[in-house]
């Protein structure tokens, strides 16, 4: 979690969420608090939102489900089309579980034109209160906004929502730290000027910086045969955090909304 950067009391919320509820639920179910949880994550794209996921899965000592839009397509198009059921079916059986959706924007998001039936059945797995017991669902989405309501803001759902912004300039410099802490700088690469100019940055972003940075300044050296030290320059650095903050796409992670108009029958892959 130390090196996640993900962000003032992202950590501390999903351990009070996760963890101690899970450690305790016992206490909780002899207290009448249902023992099943729905968390949001939510935010721009590229600030550890899959990152966390993975952590859990690894980290949260309990049975994890993995369901991706390309999994529930491909069960719903070759098992069964009732995918969510199958999902939550195999979650009770296997519970204490965590149930992790990616971009659940893409299943039952109001602009596909095919999500009504499929947000019913998810809607229905989720009220299985009873049925329910030492389920965690956690959904994520760059987009909130197209979220149907019984979504995001019906009570008993989602109640915990975590956004996963923009890091601040603390963070930016930290990742910049981090991922540059094996390379060598010239004199002039002060990272703090570099974390004040990319602010607005995503974290993953903040990260190719160092990454383009790196491959502008071995360029330079390969180019010019001198065999010497890679240095990267003050130069190499905000020449990146230009690039990738006036491209059109930064780092490549702001999501095509188009994806979520697409028929489930062009989407290929297979569950993993």
């Amino acid at each position: 979690w130390e090196d996640a950067f993900l962000g003032d009391g992202v950590t501390e919320i999903l351990r009070h969420n996760i963890s101690f509820f899970l450690e305790n639920r016992a206490f909780f179910q002899e207290h009448g608090i249902p023992c099943k949880r729905g968390i949001l994550f939510h935010g721009p794209p590229g600030n550890g939102k899959t990152l966390a996921g993975k952590i859990l899965a690894c980290q949260s000592g309990i049975n994890f489900i993995w369901a991706t839009s390309k999994h529930i397509f491909w069960l719903e198009h070759n098992c069964r089309s009732d995918a969510f059921a199958a999902v939550y079916e195999l979650a009770r059986r296997i519970s204490p579980c965590i149930v992790f959706l990616e971009d659940i924007d893409l299943l039952v998001g109001e602009e596909r034109t095919d999500s009504k039936a499929r947000l019913g059945a998810f809607l229905n797995e989720l009220d299985g209160f009873e049925n329910n017991k030492h389920v965690i669902t956690i959904a994520t989405t760059n987009f909130p906004e197209v979220l149907d309501k019984a979504i995001s803001e019906r009570p008993g759902r989602f109640d915990v929502k975590v956004r996963f912004d923009n890091p601040d300039h603390a963070t930016r410099l930290g990742i910049l730290k981090m991922y540059g802490k094996s390379l060598e700088f010239e004199q002039d690469a002060d990272l703090e000027e570099i974390a004040d100019a990319a602010n607005g940055l995503s974290c993953a972003a903040v990260r190719e910086v160092v990454t383009r940075a790196f491959i502008k300044a071995s360029e330079r050296v390969f180019r010019d045969k001198t065999g010497g030290k890679i240095a990267i320059l003050r130069e190499d650095l905000l020449g990146s955090v230009s690039f990738l903050s006036n491209g059109k796409v930064k780092m490549g992670f702001e999501a095509d909304k188009t994806v979520a108009s697409v028929p489930p029958s062009k989407i290929g892959g297979q569950a993993q």
